[in-house]
């Protein structure tokens, strides 16, 4: 911030990249503006496609997220662990026109189509040991079926009282609930109705367990995903 002494009285607007405001003594001040860059080769582009497909998912599957990525006060949580475990491999992205030169006017959206990888996706993120589980859909009931096997001692990653939960994702819409199935140390099954607003034909299963307090989760499992339709 800087103070403007001019003949000309108060001075406001903009000017390049300076704006000039009246202060609270009744003087012109003056800050520079922010700049908003474009990414404009092609990694940068790839990468903000990335970047901007993740923040997309992120909003919708918060409900997942928030039980998923604790962080437990040291490291990352929710949507920002979310962003960080999945940048790498979960989202691949193309040029729409391959043989087309990068346009600096262009947003990477624009020129790049990104494509999610369903079963590396990562809804939960952690140091536990992830449970053992087993998953199928019944489409024309519109009921996802979760089976979990217990163990039978406590471990360093995991705990008879962890608690194990089934993850719904409708990958069309990109809609997502959770729900606890049982605790690590017990044998269970579980029936969860696929909501209205779900196609049981989009939707992926995974399942999770966080410990007792819900302080520390283990990473997700991807147990089924749905049946490509030929073009």
């Amino acid at each position: 911030m800087a103070e403007i002494n001019s003949t000309l009285g108060n001075i406001r607007g903009k000017v390049g990249n300076v704006i000039l405001y009246e202060g609270r003594n009744g003087k012109t001040l003056a800050r520079g503006a922010w700049l908003v860059r474009k990414a404009s080769e092609e990694p940068q582009k790839r990468q903000s496609a990335v970047f901007g497909t993740l923040t997309k998912l992120k909003r919708r599957l918060k409900p997942v997220i928030d039980i998923g990525f604790p962080g437990n006060g040291k490291t990352l949580k929710g949507c920002n662990a979310f962003m960080s475990v999945n940048s790498k491999e979960v989202v691949t992205v193309e040029k729409i026109k391959p043989s087309k030169k990068l346009s600096k006017r262009k947003t990477a959206i624009q020129e790049f189509k990104a494509k999610i990888d369903i079963s590396k996706l990562r809804v939960a993120s952690g140091p536990l040991l992830s449970p053992s589980v087993e998953a199928e859909i019944d489409t024309k009931q519109k009921e996802a079926r979760f089976r979990h096997r217990a163990i039978l001692v406590n471990a360093a990653d995991c705990f008879l009282d962890d608690r194990i939960h089934a993850a719904l994702v409708d990958e069309g819409k990109w809609i997502a609930l959770s729900k606890e199935i049982c605790l690590r140390g017990e044998d269970g099954e579980e029936t969860v109705k696929i909501p209205d607003n779900m196609d049981p034909k989009r939707v992926v299963l995974y399942a999770f367990a966080t410990s007792a307090d819900g302080r520390y989760a283990s990473d997700s499992v991807c147990l089924h995903v749905p049946k490509q339709e030929k073009e």
